[in-house]
């Protein structure tokens, strides 16, 4: 359980950190010294962080688009297989290489 003064984030990077230590012994392929399962769970949400940083711009730009397209009387459903779609292929023509649906 998260206490109050406790990042839910760095919590979080603990005890993946923690696990991937496990998963790895586990396998009989320990980590090498000076490198934790922290350091790889900090390094991976750290590489989130930034590339959502990146990238919130362009869908807020698809999200804005899709609103502008939709009729007033178009249902949630509706805009959200809308934006579904935008993005998909936002993701598709950056990424080709992506098995994406």
């Amino acid at each position: 359980m998260t206490s109050p003064n406790q990042d839910p984030i760095e919590e979080f990077i603990r005890k993946a950190g923690a696990e991937l230590e496990e998963a790895f012994r586990a396998e009989g392929k320990p980590l090498p010294i000076g490198l934790s399962g922290t350091d790889i769970a900090r390094w991976a949400i750290d590489d989130m962080r930034r590339e959502n940083e990146r990238w919130v711009p362009e869908f807020r730009r698809l999200e804005e688009e899709t609103r502008a397209e939709m009729q007033p009387t178009a249902s949630k459903e509706e805009y959200l297989e809308r934006l579904s779609a935008k993005l998909h292929d936002w993701i598709r023509a950056r990424y080709p290489y992506t098995d994406a649906p």
